[in-house]
């Protein structure tokens, strides 16, 4: 149960990612991604990706980072992990 953090989610089936942070625990933030009344990127690529047998499931999360002092370094760090992995979810 870890808050406050850089998140990686990785598509069992076909090996797409991306990358989000959260103030909340990961549990709860892994659950809006499963909610159809969401616009999430995660949720449409699980729903239609063709290597997939089940939805968005917690292992397929993984911490990057944590414990960060404020919401600007959490942010900071997520737009250099973005850039560093470049992921295909992530097109802002």
């Amino acid at each position: 149960m870890r808050a406050n953090l850089i998140y990686q989610f990785e598509c069992h089936g076909c090996k797409a990612t991306y990358i989000g942070e959260t103030y909340r625990h990961l549990c709860k933030r892994v659950s809006e991604h499963s909610q159809m009344s969401r616009n999430s990127s995660v949720l449409f690529h699980s729903l239609k990706c063709k290597s997939r047998k089940n939805k968005v499931n917690i292992n397929e999360f993984k911490i990057l980072s944590c414990g960060f002092v404020n919401t600007f370094e959490r942010l900071v760090r997520e737009t250099l992990s973005i850039r560093r992995v470049n992921p295909i979810f992530n097109k802002q």
